[in-house]
């Protein structure tokens, strides 16, 4: 059926690229739908900022931990502050990204394997009357998360209106990240003004107001960071079932994250591909960065933890500044062998029978 927009709602492609129930909404006969799902890489290896030689030997973050001071760093007390937010406020801020750690947003505030990230917070809100409220309370809580040159955060509204409604969905944006994303794609998000230097909010609604499908799929698919092959094989699955009315066979490759391990941070490849040096490049550097977050990330606590320490602890140079590359520094070195073992593992684990 057809949505009064004739485009494919978020909350349907919110779905899409989260589980594999998304592939049915590929069948959509709009002109201009929404399919979320994919990132871009120019060579084999994802958008993430290279672990460098000089780690910690230890693996604990403890601001004690010495590593080499980034020279874009922040003090530690303006790094996610909560200053100038009423208490309720704070407490939302904080809830949101527990949230964001917990989900694929991760790979975004932490990895840098994700330019961009959503799926922490959605609502779909009132056009007549016009009620912003929950928006602007969410809009207030992601202000600490906006470091200047690192990191953005804010609400994106959706163009399509269903029933007298929109959908906003909050987003964060690793800056660094989108940067170098558009410098390498340059041809492709130039066709609409986006330069290194634009806006990460401009960069977004600018993805999300693109007329044609491919296009729009392309966009996200660069953004929310899944291998190149991968974009392209999905934008031309897309485009060819919309012209053939043909469904392409495909498979799914999953990265797990604190909360679930499928269905959040997956993407479609060609039916019975074996993965690539793309596809096992991303797998090894989340398990290696959700290993560690996961044993700090344990308490025994009946409380949370509180998500802003934990970032703070893990990404400070031991001498108040933080910054996401040292965080990178800090983790234990591993091989791949090593690290493959551990997928290995996880895996093996998940097909045994419950109780083994």
């Amino acid at each position: 059926m057809k949505s009064p927009a004739c485009r494919t709602t978020p909350q349907l492609w919110s779905l899409i690229w989260r589980s594999s129930a998304w592939l049915l909404a590929i069948c959509c006969p709009c002109d201009t739908g929404t399919l979320v799902w994919a990132q871009e890489s120019e060579t084999a290896t994802p958008p993430i900022v290279q672990l460098s030689d000089n780690r910690a030997e230890s693996p604990t973050a403890e601001p004690s931990l010495t590593v080499q001071r980034h020279p874009q760093a922040i003090p530690r007390s303006d790094f996610f502050s909560l200053e100038g937010l009423a208490p309720e406020a704070q407490s939302f801020s904080q809830e949101l990204l527990l949230k964001a750690l917990d989900g694929e947003a991760f790979y975004t505030l932490v990895g840098q394997l994700k330019p961009a990230s959503e799926g922490f917070w959605g609502s779909y809100f009132a056009l007549e009357p016009l009620d912003l409220t929950e928006v602007e309370r969410v809009r207030v809580a992601l202000r600490p998360w906006n470091v200047p040159g690192l990191f953005h955060a804010d609400v994106l509204v959706y163009e399509s209106a269903q029933r007298g409604q929109r959908y906003a969905s909050a987003y964060v944006v690793h800056v660094p990240s989108l940067r170098a994303l558009v410098e390498r794609q340059s041809q492709f998000f130039g066709q609409w003004g986006i330069t290194t230097e634009s806006p990460p909010g401009e960069v977004l609604l600018s993805i999300e107001r693109c007329r044609q499908p491919g296009d729009r799929w392309r966009g996200f698919g660069l953004l929310f960071g899944y291998p190149e092959y991968a974009v392209d094989f999905f934008v031309e699955a897309g485009l060819h079932q919309r012209t053939t009315g043909e469904f392409v066979e495909r498979d799914f490759r999953q990265i797990p994250t604190f909360t679930s391990r499928s269905g959040r941070f997956v993407y479609a490849v060609p039916k019975l591909s074996r993965p690539g040096p793309e596809d096992l490049t991303l797998e090894r550097r989340a398990t290696h960065l959700l290993g560690e977050y996961r044993r700090l990330r344990s308490t025994d606590k009946e409380t949370p933890p509180n998500p802003i320490e934990l970032l703070r602890d893990w990404m400070d140079d031991g001498h108040g500044y933080c910054h996401p590359q040292h965080l990178l520094d800090k983790l234990p070195p591993k091989t791949d062998e090593e690290l493959d073992a551990e997928i290995a593992a996880q895996k093996q684990l998940e097909q045994s029978p419950k109780g083994d």
